[in-house]
């Protein structure tokens, strides 16, 4: 897989553009995010006190917090525009 929550950011052959960073800003660094949901479901998994999961559901928070930013800039990077109440594509960004 590819995209803004995986660590393998290569994308398959023929789709390299749709995944490129925008033009004129820096290339994006290699998404982690899946790899540390992994490690903090694994830890909250493992971890019988309660003060230590409740950190643990804290750090879930912001990494869920962080996904949903890295694949709203994926979206925009991409090309989505979030629809008007009138129907039409927003042309502001």
């Amino acid at each position: 897989m590819f995209g803004p929550l995986y660590d393998d950011m290569e994308p398959p052959d023929g789709l390299e553009a749709a995944n490129a960073p925008p033009a004129g800003g820096p290339p994006a660094p290699p998404a982690s995010i899946r790899s540390r949901l992994h490690v903090i479901c694994a830890l909250y998994a493992h971890t019988p006190q309660p003060d230590r999961r409740l950190a643990l559901l804290d750090h879930l928070e912001r990494l869920t917090l962080e996904a949903a930013e890295a694949l709203a800039a994926h979206m925009l990077a991409s090309g989505w525009r979030p629809r008007t109440p009138d129907g039409d594509r927003s042309e502001a960004a």
